[in-house]
């Protein structure tokens, strides 16, 4: 457990430098070190402690996605495992979070693609998640997940209609997408979560 524990901060102290100073080089050896407590836990059959590893390891593959647009599905795959992890040993907490880093995920390739059904997906995760934390217990967490929420819900509001859609129907879904990401920003600062809406797109 002590040697898992160590490769684990290890790992996170390389994440912290990857993210500081964006150098691949500092991913790879936080994937490392999480890769090797990985083997540890799966040693001595402690499924919780897997799937937190999990979520680590898809963190950063979430977080390359910047430097390689391939790293998401990586991560993706990664946040599955750590979901069936947890059909072993079922544990709320960690799932909720990977169900939340599972929402961050498709959240941050809507970003990029401006695609409403990444934003679809990605709420549906936040809303699972939310099922599963306590909101007493995990209170940080609670809140962010509702953050995420309100963006998502702020971007979806701003996405282009597909051409099928009813241009009334169009303005009642923007109001009420509004709605929902007000109240969750709403949430997420009863929860000492701080929101800050996404900015808005440039029009083209």
């Amino acid at each position: 457990v002590a040697h898992a524990s160590t490769q684990t901060h290890l790992g996170d102290a390389y994440r912290l430098g990857f993210l500081t100073d964006l150098e691949p080089r500092d991913a790879d050896r936080a994937i490392e070190a999480y890769r090797s407590a990985l083997e540890l836990y799966a040693t001595e059959e402690n499924a919780v402690a897997q799937a937190r590893t999990l979520n680590r390891i898809g963190n950063v593959y979430r977080e390359l996605h910047a430097k390689n647009s391939s790293s998401m599905e990586q991560a993706l795959q990664t946040y599955d495992q750590a979901r069936k992890a947890l059909e072993a040993q079922p544990d709320a907490a960690v799932l909720g979070e990977t169900h939340a880093n599972i929402g961050l995920a498709y959240l941050t390739l809507a970003r990029a693609d401006s695609s409403s059904r990444n934003l679809k997906r990605a709420i549906g995760q936040f809303d699972r998640a939310l099922v599963l934390l306590d909101a007493e217990a995990s209170r940080r967490e609670f809140g962010a997940v509702h953050r995420h929420l309100g963006d998502a819900y702020t971007l979806l509001a701003e996405a282009k209609p597909s051409s099928s859609t009813n241009r009334a129907l169009h303005t009642q879904n923007v109001i009420a997408y509004r709605n929902k990401a007000k109240a969750a920003y709403r949430i997420a600062e009863n929860f000492g979560t701080q929101a800050n809406p996404p900015a808005p797109a440039e029009k083209k």
